[in-house]
C-alpha cells in the first residue's frame, strides 16, 4: 500500500497533523509505538488546558486559529469528561530535572520530596479549603528546545521529512495550528 504521508508519532502533534492531511484527502499512515493512550508523550493524561495569554505575540497570534479549529474538532467528536480522576483538582508544579526517554522506565519515578512540599505550601496558601496532600503524583515529561520555541521544519538533508519537535510544554494548546502546518508542510 502506498501513501501520501506518513506521521510517526500519535500524540497530539502527530494525530492533528494526521486529521487535516486526511482532510484534505491525503491517504495517510499514524504510526505509534505505544499502546494509546500512554503516559509517554509530550502531553499524556486525561486533562490538558487551553489559553490565549503568551508573553511570546507570535504565540498569542496563533491561538485564534487554535480556537476556530478546536471548536470545529468539538462539532466533527463527541466526548465525554474525564473520569480519570472523580472529584480531585490537578495542581501541577513546572520544573524538575532534566530526563532521559529511553530510561525513564529504569528508575522509580518518585517526587523530590521539596517539591510536594511546594505544592502542598501553595495549596494551604491559596486554596485553604483543599486537603493540600497529594491524592495521586505523577511526572509530565515533554521536551524542551534551548530557547523554548518549536521546531517546524523539513529535516536539513532529507526534504521529504518535516520535522515537529520541541514543544516546550506548548504543544497541545497549539496543536490544531502546529498540526495544520505541519500538513501544509507535507504537500
Amino acid at each position: 500500500t502506498k501513501y501520501d504521508c506518513i506521521v510517526v508519532g500519535a500524540g497530539i502533534q502527530g494525530s492533528f497533523t494526521a486529521y487535516h492531511l486526511a482532510k484534505d484527502r491525503k491517504k495517510t499512515l499514524l504510526l505509534e509505538q505505544f499502546p494509546l493512550p500512554h503516559s509517554r508523550g509530550s502531553s499524556h493524561g486525561q486533562t490538558r488546558i487551553i489559553r490565549r495569554a503568551y508573553a511570546e505575540g507570535f504565540y498569542t497570534d496563533m491561538t485564534d486559529e487554535c480556537y476556530q479549529l478546536w471548536t470545529e474538532l468539538e462539532h466533527e467528536l463527541y466526548g465525554l469528561p474525564s473520569q480519570e480522576y472523580p472529584g480531585l483538582i490537578k495542581i501541577c508544579f513546572h520544573g524538575g530535572n532534566e530526563a532521559v526517554p529511553e530510561e525513564r522506565d529504569l528508575h522509580v519515578q518518585n517526587p523530590k520530596i521539596q517539591d510536594v512540599e511546594k505544592l502542598c505550601n501553595f495549596i494551604s496558601r491559596y486554596i485553604p479549603g483543599l486537603h493540600p496532600k497529594p491524592a495521586v503524583i505523577e511526572h509530565c515529561m515533554y521536551t524542551n528546545t534551548p530557547d523554548e520555541n518549536f521546531i517546524l521544519d523539513h529535516h536539513p538533508l532529507h526534504k521529504n521529512i518535516i520535522i515537529g519537535a520541541g514543544f516546550s510544554g506548548h504543544g497541545f494548546k497549539l496543536s490544531p495550528v502546529v498540526g495544520k502546518i505541519l500538513s501544509e508542510l507535507c504537500t
